[in-house]
């Protein structure tokens, strides 16, 4: 039987912090039977609270990160032009 290994999730967080850090960004691979997704998920601050959770296809996750660009492009024109 072959076997193969993949890359399905990173965590993004400041240097310093541990993996279950509040401030930390998990990006995920995930599929659920009905196709792989990405899922974009933070903890919770509280125990009280779920965690935060964005998930998205691919057509969709390339338009979100069209537009996401598009808006940071605007603040970086903002800065520019009142500084």
């Amino acid at each position: 039987m072959k076997y193969t290994s993949r890359i399905t999730q990173m965590t993004i967080l400041p240097v310093g912090e541990p993996l279950f850090s509040d401030r930390a960004t998990v990006v995920s691979i995930v599929d659920e039977a009905a196709g792989e997704y990405i899922q974009v998920k933070q903890q919770a601050d509280t125990t009280s609270e779920t965690d935060q959770t964005i998930a998205f296809g691919l057509d969709e996750w390339e338009e979100v990160t069209d537009v996401v660009n598009q808006m940071f492009g605007e603040i970086r024109r903002y800065k520019e032009e009142t500084q």
